[in-house]
């Protein structure tokens, strides 16, 4: 079964970005999250949208 969620850490890695950069981005809101106790979770379909968004724009240029 594919995750549903992710932790800051693993949306990091899957957008081979910084874990500050994905944090800031949840604390300001950008990215959708919820959070469980300590523990930020973001949900995979946010994830396919930004995968689906990065297609689109590729395929226009």
């Amino acid at each position: 079964m594919p995750n549903q969620f992710y932790t800051v850490r693993q949306m990091a890695d899957a957008l081979n970005e910084s874990y500050l950069t994905v944090f800031r981005k949840v604390t300001d809101k950008e990215f959708p999250s919820i959070r469980l106790g300590r523990k930020i979770l973001i949900p995979a379909s946010f994830l396919k949208e930004l995968e689906e968004k990065a297609k689109a724009e590729k395929a226009e240029a």
